[in-house]
Order: C-alpha cells, then structure tokens, then sequence
C-alpha cells in the first residue's frame, strides 16, 4: 500500500549509531546508579567475597597445614 519495509544487511545495534550511543548509555547507568547511592556498591560486594575467601583459605591452611608439611618432609626424605 505505499509502505515499504526498508532490510539492511548490518545485525541490529551495530554500525555508526550503535557505537555512537554506547557512551550515551554508559553515561545514563552511571547517573543513575549514583543517584541511587549505588556507585560504590559492587566494589563492596567483590570485598566482601575475597574477604570471606581469605578467611576459608587461612581456616583450611591452619587445619591442614601440619598434615601438607609432613607430606612434603616424606617426600623431601625420599629424595
């Protein structure tokens, strides 16, 4: 009826606009993630993690660490 559908052959969100509005949409999240009071929060989070990792890791070295040593004296002897 006089409306043509118009096909390109670029996937959709690539090409010059696609690129030229990343920045755009960087820039909105970050407004509104420090509107939010929420700039910091990830980094907090991945602190915590390594933290809680940190603690494991030296309960199970205290744990086991003798156990590991005397393995490594047995092999250091045979050697």
């Amino acid at each position: 009826m006089g409306v043509e559908a118009h096909v390109t052959s670029q996937p959709a969100g690539s090409g010059p606009d696609a690129v030229e509005s990343a920045p755009a949409a960087e820039t909105a999240v970050a407004s509104e993630a420090a509107a939010n009071g929420e700039l910091g929060q990830g980094l907090v989070e991945y602190a915590l993690i390594i933290f809680l990792v940190a603690i494991v890791v030296i309960a199970i070295l205290l744990l086991l660490g003798p156990q590991i040593g005397a393995v490594f004296s047995s092999i250091y002897a045979t050697i």
